[in-house]
């Protein structure tokens, strides 16, 4: 697995892109490129003719290594899609699979409602790219590189639908979510708009150019653009809070660690390599970090903000975000996605991540846990080769902090993964149990069990599927008549 620093990954939002146009692999980015927790489904698999059936499976696993429950999800047989992070809204687990979102009860797994977004279970109109918490609701995202992209709000308990908004075809790049309940998209005309999740009314839109999509720390969203970056209060009317200049071209942001973080998205050529971290408030430049190399943001926690660069060196940093001064780093081939947040783990102790040989030539190998303080190594376990499907989650048990860990088992069809759960501390194993397939999307913790959604490979061959639009459950699964969903 070789890792291109500062290019934005093939993730699900991905900025102009259609999303039958990801790849089979993940390019590292400084940030994620699409919704924070979404990941593009790799779409390598046998020629047309040997397709298996795809499968995608809901399930809950305890700290104890057990499966609590596991609900088949209804999949396309060559459909390539997009996998999200289950959301917990009120005992209710949110699932989203092809053109599907479901709620199923976190107890038990008694599915209680389905919603069906196109009658085409293959449909880019009905394909969800997004989901998001407001209150006792979850706002959907659906066909965002189609002519129908939409918001839809539904009741977490029900399924039944609060209201919709019709957005412009093709959005650009990701959206980001503020606090106070607003929503920032950018449509292809580089407009940006805040979006009020209670009652899906745009709160205000302003002109501000193409990049890979607003970012958000506390209530302020800000976006790039021609070397600057502006920041706007989500709400009310969308004021322009201060605009900073002098960044690099085709400036990109981030929200980590509290801060801006602004980066180029120019590749090679001698383009500016720093990242800028501004102040949300003021919108001032409190610090710039430039090792040299091309600088890759792999997430941030209670440690401290992580980076690495990847060519010339490989070289993993932690930095303070207060101050933007190093305080560690270490000769490593720090792999973990960078549009995928659920492969890097921080604590205020502890750093995990996926790590390779120093060697260009080398490939995700292991598992490493890293001190915090210093960076010194506290333990290691071995990966499979590739790593596939590896993401982390924290869990807090009785004797302490553990971790989970999914990794795909072995090559070709079927697959399986193997989630593990090892003390934090030690590395020492805990539990662990194989699950069905793939594990592509970060996993949700709710409470000490862990919820993760599994997918075959998609093929690669045209895809095929219908799906009945009023869905597996009556009356709450149906397409409302009025626009909910569109075929």
């Amino acid at each position: 697995m070789t890792r291109p620093a500062f290019a934005v990954g093939c993730a699900v939002a991905a900025v102009l892109l259609a999303a039958a146009a990801c790849g089979t692999t993940k390019a590292a980015g400084p940030a994620a490129a699409g919704h924070p927790s979404a990941v593009a489904r790799s779409a390598s698999a046998p020629d047309a003719g040997t397709c298996p059936t795809r499968r995608a499976w809901a399930t809950a696993i305890t700290a104890a290594g057990h499966v609590a429950w596991q609900v088949s999800l209804p999949t396309a047989a060559q459909q390539q899609g997009v996998v999200l992070q289950p959301l917990v809204i009120g005992g209710v687990a949110v699932f989203a699979e092809e053109n599907a979102v479901y709620g199923i009860r976190v107890s038990d797994g008694r599915q209680l409602w389905r919603r069906v977004f196109s009658k085409d279970i293959a449909a880019e109109s009905g394909a969800v790219y997004g989901l998001w918490r407001s209150g006792s609701r979850v706002v959907v995202l659906t066909g965002q590189v189609s002519a129908d992209a939409r918001l839809t709000a539904l009741t977490a308990s029900t399924g039944v639908v609060g209201w919709t908004l019709p957005l412009p075809s093709e959005l650009l790049g990701a959206q980001a979510q503020a606090s106070g309940g607003t929503l920032a998209v950018l449509r292809p005309d580089g407009v940006l708009e805040s979006v009020d999740l209670a009652t899906g009314t745009v709160l205000w839109a302003r002109h501000v150019g193409t990049s890979a999509g607003p970012a958000a720390v506390g209530s302020v969203i800000a976006a790039g653009g021609r070397a600057l970056a502006v920041g706007y209060a989500g709400q009310g009317g969308g004021r322009a809070l201060w605009t900073a200049r002098g960044l690099p071209p085709a400036t990109n942001l981030t929200a980590a660690g509290g801060l801006f973080l602004a980066w180029s998205n120019v590749q090679g050529g001698g383009a500016p390599t720093a990242v800028t971290a501004l102040n949300p408030r003021t919108g001032r430049v409190e610090w710039r970090f430039n090792p040299g190399p091309a600088v890759t943001i792999l997430g941030a926690g209670p440690a401290g903000l992580a980076f690495a660069t990847y060519v010339p060196d490989r070289r993993l940093y932690l930095v303070n975000p207060a101050t933007g001064r190093v305080r560690w780093s270490a000769a490593t081939f720090a792999a973990a996605e960078g549009d995928n947040p659920g492969q890097v783990v921080e604590a205020a102790a502890d750093v995990v991540l996926p790590e390779g040989n120093v060697a260009p030539s080398a490939d995700v190998d292991r598992l490493v846990a890293r001190d915090a303080a210093d960076g010194r190594v506290l333990w290691s376990t071995p990966l499979p080769a590739g790593a596939d499907g590896l993401n982390l989650a924290p869990l807090s048990l009785a004797g302490g902090q553990a971790i989970a860990i999914t990794s795909v088992q072995g090559t070709g069809f079927p697959t399986s993964t193997r989630l593990t759960v090892r003390r934090l501390g030690t590395g020492r194993p805990l539990a662990s149990v194989t699950l069905p397939d793939m594990v592509l999307a970060p996993l949700t913790v709710t409470g000490t069990s862990v919820l993760a959604q599994s997918d075959s490979p998609a093929c690669a061959t045209a895809a095929s599927g219908a799906v009945a639009a009023s869905g597996a459950v009556a009356a709450s699964g149906a397409v409302a008549a009025s626009g909910a969903a569109r075929g």
